[in-house]
């Protein structure tokens, strides 16, 4: 039998299985199927629409500080929705051009979006070493000078670019002669606006920080923050939006996900009630924060239960997304319920990597058959149904099948029960389980 890897080239007329192997989206990954960079808008039109209306236009227009985008169920049944890459998506369109063309989009006229320039950054907690928010604040920073392998540039090299062209005409010279001159005024501009902040601060910017953004010296940054410890990262988050106030930026949009693995009963009632209120001394007393961050934070039912209590506590907005006065801050994601979203969701991914000059397109070697039984075992949760769309292809390959349908389907998902463990057949491995 052939290699299942070449079975899928020749048979399947795939470079490669088109879906992640799990459903879990990794933003920092180079690989498209697992970081959110083949996101379909137009899956998830009607929430997509109201995630901007919430969370970019909102922010812009009425300077809303806290916003939460929301799935619903318990456990595992409350994952795999998409949070992760709609957020990811979302901050793409922002950074490309400081969220030009977006808000353009959302009836601001050409000016109006120019002079509102908004930046987004990202961070994601976890059980290991992002477990405050300092170290939540420092992958934001993080993510601002990361470049994105699918254009080439990073948040923080775009707005180098506004602030160049912001700060007057090209200079003449080699282009060290240029870069030297430009990164005097950078540095001059920065500490000129820094002078203007009042009100509670942090402190004037990182002195590394500044010299690398005003160098152009990407490399060096990425190094520096990569060696730098957690428990500085309010202070480089301030100086990030410092600089990018300095830039002409208008609002900073932080989107905070994993929200759960902050609010774990791992972590001690006392540090999560001291965390909480941290971040409101900083998020809404402390400038520039006050006046230019705006957050959003995934949630789930698990998850606010944990936090509501230091929430509320803090004085901050409760999260409840049931709440009236909420509905205009909350998202909230729901299973996809249509074939149709199905089929454009894994056409995306099978389009990008189906072979040039194949003979098939669309969902080939699936049927609407197989789609039908794919939505039904993932729950209509698109994470997880790409994640079963893999091992599909894998199953596909390894047995030989030219075509996958539905009985193909049935035969390997047939015992798969979300949230239970699986029941094994000797000599079988189930789409879904873990070996």
């Amino acid at each position: 039998m052939a290699r299942p890897k070449i079975f899928i080239r020749d048979t399947y007329s795939l470079e490669q299985n088109p879906f992640p192997a799990s459903a879990i989206a990794q933003w920092g990954s180079s690989d498209e199927r697992e970081n959110g960079s083949l996101y379909d808008a137009d899956v998830v039109s009607k929430e997509y629409a109201e995630a901007i209306a919430k969370f970019v236009v909102g922010p812009v227009d009425s300077g809303s500080k806290f916003h939460f985008l929301w799935s619903l169920g318990e456990g595992e049944e409350a994952r795999g929705f998409g949070k992760t890459v709609l957020l990811g998506h979302v901050a793409r369109q922002i950074n490309g051009d400081l969220g030009y063309q977006l808000l353009t989009e959302n009836e601001f006229d050409r000016d109006e979006a120019s002079e509102n320039r908004i930046l987004a950054g990202m961070g994601t907690f976890n059980k290991v070493d992002v477990t405050g928010l300092a170290a939540i604040s420092l992958e934001q920073v993080r993510y601002l000078a990361q470049i994105d392998p699918g254009n080439g540039t990073s948040p923080m090299m775009v707005l180098r670019e506004h602030f160049v062209r912001d700060i007057g005409p090209k200079v003449p010279g080699t282009p060290e002669d240029r870069v030297a001159i430009e990164a005097e005024k950078i540095r001059e501009r920065v500490k000129e606006t820094s002078l203007s902040i009042g009100g509670k601060t942090l402190g004037s910017p990182d002195r590394k920080l500044l010299d690398h953004f005003a160098n152009a010296d990407w490399r060096g940054l990425a190094g520096f923050l990569k060696d730098a410890d957690a428990k500085n990262g309010f202070d480089l988050l301030s100086s990030a939006l410092i600089i990018a106030k300095a830039g002409g930026v208008k609002r900073v949009l932080l989107f905070i996900d994993q929200v759960e693995d902050f609010a774990s009963v791992d972590t001690p009632k006392k540090r999560r009630s001291l965390e909480v209120e941290r971040f409101r001394d900083i998020a809404v007393e402390t400038q520039p924060f006050g006046q230019m961050a705006s957050y959003v934070l995934t949630m789930h039912p698990a998850a606010a239960r944990s936090i509501e209590e230091y929430w509320s506590l803090a004085r901050l907005p409760r999260v409840d997304h049931l709440l009236k006065q909420n509905e205009r801050i909350t998202v909230i994601l729901k299973p996809l319920t249509r074939l149709e979203e199905a089929e454009r969701l894994l056409g995306v991914y099978m389009g990008r990597f189906r072979r040039k000059g194949s003979a098939f397109d669309g969902l080939h070697p699936f049927d609407r058959g197989a789609l039908a039984v794919l939505m039904d075992v993932s729950g209509g949760r698109p994470g997880n149904l790409l994640k079963f769309a893999h091992d599909l292809i894998e199953e596909g390959a390894r047995n030989g099948w030219t075509k996958i349908g539905e009985r193909q389907a049935r035969e390997i998902t047939h015992d798969v029960d979300l949230g239970e463990e699986l029941v094994r057949t000797p000599g079988r491995r189930r789409i879904g389980a873990v070996e």
